[in-house]
């Protein structure tokens, strides 16, 4: 009993600790993400004001080449998208829908989720963080042409949310029956992420298939 007692002492503590850090994570990019918007809207306004001018003194061709320029600057810079309305949950899918760009993982993402859903979003957060950052260190040791992430957030009426990501790997990870049979350094958070859908009378499956590698979480909700 004692044993037990100090093992699950231990494992809330630990979680604390993880819902302190993500909260500070996620306020981190809360303002980072204001941040940019705010930079992004105003350096449209300056641009649309040159383009103008030009156009006003009949300067087309410098219009042109301007815009061309402008053009293949954006195609090199990130701009933040609203993925979402959850504030915490849209600025940490943006950090990493720039770090898949930087590392030339293709990303595919659809995020279906209502901001009056009745969830502790730092927990949501907690298993969103945790399933990228896997996602993405898995990408790494592959190659580039073989880099891909898969992810999506949906809702199945008003009671039940999931949370699917596939993702390609070296295929030095081997799940059977959802159970870890060996897992590499860099491969983290899956007990947190079980331990959440848990509190949440939900699931959370993980099996991988040669190169690719399946994470399945249900969580039960209720909207307000």
């Amino acid at each position: 009993y004692i044993i037990a007692r100090e093992n699950y002492d231990k494992n809330m503590a630990e979680h604390s600790r993880q819902m302190l850090n993500m909260q500070l994570h996620q306020q981190k990019l809360q303002n980072d993400y204001i941040e940019q918007t705010h930079h992004f809207r105003h350096d449209i306004k300056h641009h649309a004001l040159i383009l103008l001018s030009l156009m006003k003194q009949e300067n087309y061709d410098e219009a042109r080449d301007y815009l061309e320029k402008y053009t293949d600057y954006m195609d090199s810079a990130y701009t933040p998208v609203d993925v979402c309305k959850l504030p915490a949950l849209n600025a940490l899918i943006n950090e990493y829908i720039k770090k898949t760009k930087e590392l030339s993982i293709h990303f595919q993402y659809r995020v279906s989720i209502s901001p009056y859903i009745n969830i502790n979003e730092p927990e949501l957060c907690i298993i969103v963080g945790n399933l990228l950052e896997n996602a993405l260190c898995a990408c790494r040791d592959v190659p580039e042409e073989e880099r891909y992430i898969k992810f999506f957030i949906d809702t199945e009426g008003s009671s039940q949310l999931y949370i699917l990501i596939q993702n390609s790997f070296n295929g030095s990870l081997i799940w059977r029956n959802n159970e870890d049979i060996r897992i590499p350094e860099g491969h983290y958070g899956i007990s947190s992420v079980r331990a959440i859908a848990k509190e949440h009378h939900g699931i959370a499956k993980f099996h991988t298939n040669s190169n690719h590698f399946f994470a399945e979480v249900m969580l039960q909700i209720e909207k307000p």
